[in-house]
């Protein structure tokens, strides 16, 4: 069996810290408690991606000497060997502690654990102070500070927006956040909008879109028409951070964008939660981008670490599929040939 089968099953001797799987909800969940966290580190976020990602998924648990630290992890085989991923979304690491106390805690399991490399995504909002050091910038993403006052969010953002919030009043008697009414609407379109609107990497499973639904952290919000919902909104979140999941619109629902996010956060600022992150594109400063920017924005760069923890194994299956390994791009390289994007 392979020693990553074995990690959360042995002592912290062996390994350093705790593989919870995703069977072990409420262990996952407890591990969270007092620790600033997104709604990518929860278990109910996990599990969904793994019903469309396929892959074992794990949440890492480190809780040594008053240092704590978490990061989800999914487990995934090439060949005979296995490298570890942290899930779709901004996750990472969250927690705090002792620097070199957490980073060596860190070293130790990837070290021991047995996996070829690793490809870690940092989350700029939770990710304490030993890792922004040779982590590599791919990406950027836009929240909005939700403890601000309203007045202050929406004099930041710009003059197209604010135009398109005028009708705000007008709209509010068509938005609903009836749950069931709008789970009942992704059922039926969901599948038709993301093979309209979506990259395949980012599309759900049916199963995923069940999962994410059910969620007690998700809140949907959408807009009613003539002829029923226009638009839907998901946003998953905790009291640190909600994310933007999804946004599903109509022809005739796509110009309210800008209305149903302001509604979302003024119910996401009802229920305490301190700040949104609207994502960002596909790439820094496409038209994606920018028009999250508009929106006043913080604009938050994102970095992940490309980790290789055993230098041979990586060689080997670098040769196996007649790739470069130092070339840019891709990492793992030797996972390059079956993906479509940079990991």
């Amino acid at each position: 069996m392979p020693r990553w089968q074995l990690a959360h099953r042995v002592t912290a001797s062996e390994v350093a810290g705790v593989l919870v799987p995703l069977s072990g909800r409420d262990e996952w969940e407890r591990a969270l408690e007092g620790i600033p966290h997104g709604f990518t580190h929860t278990w109910e976020h996990c599990h969904a991606m793994s019903l469309t990602t396929g892959m074992d998924t794990f949440l890492w648990r480190f809780d040594e000497a008053g240092d704590r630290l978490v990061c989800a992890l999914m487990v995934r085989p090439f060949d005979e060997f296995h490298d570890i991923a942290t899930p779709p979304g901004v996750s990472g690491f969250a927690g705090g502690g002792d620097p070199e106390r957490l980073r060596a805690g860190w070293e130790s399991f990837t070290r021991q654990a047995g996996y070829v490399t690793g490809y870690i995504g940092l989350n700029p909002f939770f990710c304490p102070e030993p890792w922004p050091t040779g982590a590599e910038a791919y990406n950027c993403l836009f929240a909005l500070d939700l403890r601000l006052p309203a007045e202050l969010l929406l004099r930041q953002m710009d003059q197209n927006r604010r135009r398109e919030l005028r009708k705000y009043d007008e709209l509010s008697p068509r938005m609903t956040t009836d749950h069931e009414r709008l789970t009942r609407h992704l059922r039926e379109t969901y599948a038709e909008f993301a093979e309209r609107a979506l990259p395949a990497s980012l599309r759900w499973t049916p199963a995923s879109l069940e999962a994410y639904c059910a969620a007690r952290q998700v809140l949907l919000i959408g807009l009613d028409g003539p002829d029923g919902i226009e638009a839907v909104h998901m946003y998953g979140y905790t009291p640190d951070a909600a994310d933007l999941l999804l946004l599903a619109a109509g022809v005739h629902g796509k110009p309210y964008t800008a209305v149903l996010i302001w509604h979302a956060v003024e119910r996401l600022r009802d229920l305490g939660v301190r700040l949104l992150n609207l994502g960002g594109g596909a790439h820094p400063d496409d038209p994606i981008s920018r028009s999250k920017q508009r929106f006043g924005a913080d604009r938050y760069q994102l970095t992940a670490l490309r980790e290789v923890y055993d230098p041979a194994t990586y060689a080997l299956l670098c040769r196996r599929t007649g790739v470069d390994p130092d070339a840019p791009g891709y990492f793992p390289a030797y996972r390059r040939a079956g993906s479509a994007g940079v990991s």
